[in-house]
């Protein structure tokens, strides 16, 4: 690899990191947005759930389940949000990854523009 060639990877790298910034808002929103509606969901389950409201699922029957076991219920009641949730949060700290890995290779190719000798037998 030459230094022209480091130069060029470096900057697609740059762009690619560019635009990878751009995705960060929209994957935030929807995280933060994801999150909020789990939250609002399972605290309704849960208000309704203490209120003996009856609920069903997989075709079993929930009305006034014990406390101890009602929040655990609850957030069965809530699994389509809940996977959302993950799903979006798992979204985010895919694309940091993705960002830091990209971080790491522009680091490594400006030490090898910093030190052209080394790339001698490459």
């Amino acid at each position: 690899m030459d230094l022209i060639e480091i130069n060029r990877a470096i900057y697609e790298r740059i762009l690619l990191l560019q635009s990878l910034r751009g995705e960060m808002e929209s994957k935030i929103v929807k995280k933060v947005n994801f999150s909020a509606a789990y939250d609002k969901e399972l605290a309704i389950v849960l208000v309704k759930l203490r209120n003996g409201v009856a609920f069903e699922i997989d075709g079993y029957k929930i009305q006034n389940p014990a406390v101890s076991i009602m929040e655990k219920i609850a957030k069965g009641l809530c699994w389509k949000a809940g996977l959302n949730k993950d799903q979006s949060d798992a979204e985010y700290k895919a694309l940091i990854s993705k960002m830091d890995s990209i971080k790491i290779e522009i680091n490594g190719l400006q030490s090898m523009k910093k030190n052209p000798e080394d790339l001698v037998g490459m």
